[in-house]
């Protein structure tokens, strides 16, 4: 099976940042699926779209800046874009089995719902990080 997997923030262990996302796609691979991963790229990257084969999985990275210090606005555009991103690559994909997006942010599930939509393939959303990390530091309690 091929799967479109998307998740804007993509990590490899020798990166900072959750791997969760890698290990999933190593263990479809190991599966016997094909995992294409578009992802946000890491400062630096010249070219808009770059494409690398990281342990079987095809990574896809598009530059969309983002960081923590921007303002609501700010943060809110470069999700915007990223999901125009990822519908235009998505709908670029041919056979297509699955879309498989993960948050955060939330607004990934978009690009998955459209090509649902528009190719017919089933996709999956994972939701996670829900209270934005601030669950473990003590803001939320029972």
């Amino acid at each position: 099976m091929k799967i479109l997997y998307i998740h804007q923030y993509f990590n490899t262990p020798q990166e900072p940042g959750g791997t969760r996302s890698y290990w999933f796609s190593k263990e479809l691979i190991k599966s016997g699926h094909e995992v294409i991963m578009f992802t946000s790229a890491r400062k630096g990257q010249k070219n808009f779209i770059e494409k690398k084969n990281i342990e079987g999985i095809e990574v896809v990275y598009v530059r969309n800046t983002y960081n923590r210090e921007m303002g609501i606005f700010r943060r809110a555009w470069s999700f915007l874009r990223f999901t125009f991103y990822a519908v235009g690559f998505s709908l670029k994909q041919k056979n297509i089995h699955l879309v498989y997006a993960t948050s955060t942010p939330l607004s990934v599930a978009i690009p998955a719902m459209i090509t649902k939509w528009l190719k017919g393939c089933p996709f999956i959303f994972e939701v996670r990080d829900l209270c934005g990390g601030s669950c473990s530091n003590g803001r939320y309690k029972k």
